[in-house]
């Protein structure tokens, strides 16, 4: 998940936003699927969103970093109860 802010038109209003990332490799630019836009799109053409940070089951990274700052288990309670519901309905 990449929590980014998005730029509004071609306006300079910018607005908070979720979008799913998906690296085919840790060193991948990662294709987007956001829900406001039809298409899934290599994220070099995405100029509209400026990522804040980013997380998995695995790190949270600030910005476009390559290295991780946090468990994110341990950093984002929601992330985390999503994790547990998830596990007690047998997705992980």
């Amino acid at each position: 998940m990449i929590y980014v802010r998005a730029r509004i038109g071609r306006s300079q209003i910018t607005q908070a936003h979720m979008v799913l990332g998906y690296y085919e490799t840790p060193a991948a630019e990662p294709l987007i699927l956001d829900n406001l836009v039809p298409s899934i799109t290599p994220g070099r053409q995405r100029t509209d969103l400026d990522p804040l940070f980013s997380f998995n089951s695995q790190g949270l990274w600030a910005g476009g970093g390559t290295e991780s700052r946090a468990d994110p288990l341990a950093r984002l309670s929601r992330w985390r109860n999503v994790i547990d519901r998830m596990r007690e309905q047998g997705f992980i």
